[in-house]
């Protein structure tokens, strides 16, 4: 089976039943891959289709992810909900040349299953269309956790769960995030002795005789 990214497998299998539009939630719980089943565990996949050309391939459903953490949920915000809200009403009315994957979000125009390699594929046309750099797919998601981990309104067991890792470690060296963190630090630092700072300069000002603002100067 070929090697492919979490990422696209996970998007590609998202179903319906996945997205909560009342609580605005997207549940990660299965992917799809392209290979052979039969390396895989007994009754953790379940073949949905096949791919043709001179080596055909099966389109299998992963109900099993790489580990239970990768188990999670997103918030959706206004525009991804809105566009998920309006693809869903569209795909109620389409005219299906299969419905093997009416359950699926993602279907192309004639509802047939989005493959991972054919997400990588217009991934790579639409950086060429607006002359940006090309950089693989899975690269968006070191960018969002990076900038996750740049957000001091998120802490890092936050970052942690949204990546999906079973402990702080793999966040740690595999987005490289050493001197992110020592900005964090010296924030943090920096915010917790600033009260400190502040009363013993207040203190220093009373023992010298300066007047404070709002309070009586002391002379000792």
């Amino acid at each position: 089976m070929s090697i492919q990214k979490a990422t696209i497998l996970c998007i590609v299998g998202i179903t319906w039943d996945n997205v909560d539009f009342e609580n605005r939630l997207i549940h990660i719980r299965q992917s799809v891959v392209t290979g052979d089943s039969s390396i895989l565990p007994k009754g953790t996949y379940k073949v949905i289709g096949e791919v043709g050309g001179r080596r055909k391939r099966e389109i299998i459903l992963k109900t099993m992810l790489k580990t239970d953490s990768s188990v999670r949920s997103f918030t959706m915000n206004d525009a991804l909900y809105n566009y998920l809200k309006t693809l869903k009403a569209e795909q109620e009315v389409m005219i299906r040349e299969t419905n093997a994957y009416k359950d699926f979000v993602c279907v192309n125009a004639v509802g047939t299953l989005i493959l991972p390699d054919s997400i990588t594929h217009y991934f790579t046309k639409l950086l060429d269309k607006n002359d940006l750099p090309h950089i693989k797919f899975h690269a968006l998601r070191h960018s969002c956790i990076s900038l996750l981990a740049n957000n001091t309104a998120f802490t890092m067991k936050q970052i942690q769960d949204y990546a999906g890792h079973g402990d702080f470690l793999t966040t740690f060296n595999v987005y490289s995030l050493p001197m992110i963190l020592q900005r964090r630090l010296k924030w943090t630092i920096s915010q917790a002795a600033s009260p400190i700072c502040s009363a013993t300069a207040m203190k220093n000002k009373q023992r010298a005789g300066v007047p404070i603002s709002g309070a009586p100067a002391f002379v000792n």
